[in-house]
């Protein structure tokens, strides 16, 4: 979707304009995702490890960027690697599309405490909650947009491309993960969840709400994503290829727009979009072989040997502490060393 809006197809791009609502898809599916996560050790009765949490973010995404930021500076923003701190640390990037990164990386960042907070309430509370934070989300921005409408005349797009303006969209897939792990979407959903999804996002497309208001897809997208949760792939050819694709996903984020205006700039065609998208997955694959695939296997190396750390200086009796409720449930010794 994004890469469809930022080719600017000839004679389409009125209807493709609108696609850019993909962002509302990626935030949505990354609140489903890492939200799940900590469900799923509070469920197990796991604690939560934020350095491993951290190292593993950090080597999931920190290697592809710093390889694709680099690059393309070299390639066509060379005067961009006299700041080689601001291009690594984003704050002047040559990745175009890199405000939607610092987004994530954001929320990234405050999960953990989030999730912290929510575990000490039910789960029907913690369901309010997250509507009650997306709703403050939503009010905040249109506050926002009111007071720079009627102080400046104008409203600043970096103000409402925050965080904070697109929480609530995090918010819809946490919604759903709290579905999921309730067991609610245990049983195939039907055909009507995945209508719902796609007619809802094809609206916000068309109608070119404001992405950081368009409540309608972000509603799509949840449903879209609880309605694939909830139909486990059957066919193995399916699920090699859903692999690959989010093999590659985050590379042609971090790649399409450049290689878009290199080779279908200054005058857009579909030529042009079909090289680009032929070149951006040839770069893709090869930063996800060289670059991403190595970075997430450091990132799992470092994090299991700290775990095994960790392991072994509990087993020489530091400290530790168990619930004793779950080592009688397991049947276990009421031993300090289970």
């Amino acid at each position: 979707m994004v890469f469809l809006h930022h080719v600017e197809l000839p004679g389409l791009f009125p209807l493709t304009k609108g696609l850019d609502r993909g962002v509302i898809v990626f935030f949505v599916l990354s609140g489903y995702l890492l939200y799940g996560q900590f469900l799923r050790a509070a469920q197990r009765g796991t604690r939560f490890e934020p350095t491993t949490y951290a190292i593993r973010r950090a080597a999931r995404i920190l290697p592809a960027y710093l390889f694709a930021a680099f690059v393309v500076a070299w390639a066509r923003y060379p005067w961009m690697l006299n700041d080689p701190v601001g291009l690594a640390l984003t704050t002047d990037s040559s990745i175009a599309v890199v405000w939607t990164l610092q987004i994530e990386i954001l929320f990234y960042a405050t999960l953990p405490i989030g999730a912290a907070v929510l575990m000490r309430f039910r789960e029907e509370v913690r369901l309010r909650l997250i509507v009650l934070a997306s709703a403050l989300s939503l009010l905040g921005t249109i506050v926002l947009m009111a007071v720079e409408l009627m102080t400046a005349g104008v409203v600043f797009a970096s103000d409402v491309s925050s965080y904070a303006s697109f929480l609530w969209a995090f918010g819809a897939g946490m919604f759903v993960a709290e579905l999921d792990a309730k067991g609610a979407l245990s049983r195939p959903a039907g055909a009507r969840w995945a209508a719902v999804g796609v007619l809802f996002i094809a609206f916000g497309t068309l109608a070119q709400i404001p992405r950081f208001l368009d409540v309608i897809s972000g509603i799509g997208a949840a449903a879209l994503i609880a309605w694939v949760v909830s139909r486990p792939a059957k066919s193995r050819g399916f699920r090699q290829l859903a692999i690959a694709g989010g093999a590659l996903s985050y590379s042609v984020y971090l790649w399409h727009h450049a290689v878009i205006e290199a080779v279908n700039r200054p005058d857009p065609s579909w030529g042009g979009a079909v090289l680009a998208a032929v070149i951006t997955v040839s770069i893709a694959v090869v930063a996800y072989v060289l670059v991403e695939r190595p970075g997430i296997a450091v990132g799992r190396w470092v994090s299991g040997k700290l775990r095994e750390l960790r392991v072994d200086r509990d087993a020489v009796g530091m400290p530790v502490v168990y619930e004793p409720m779950a080592i009688e449930a397991a049947g276990a010794p009421q031993s300090p060393h289970g």
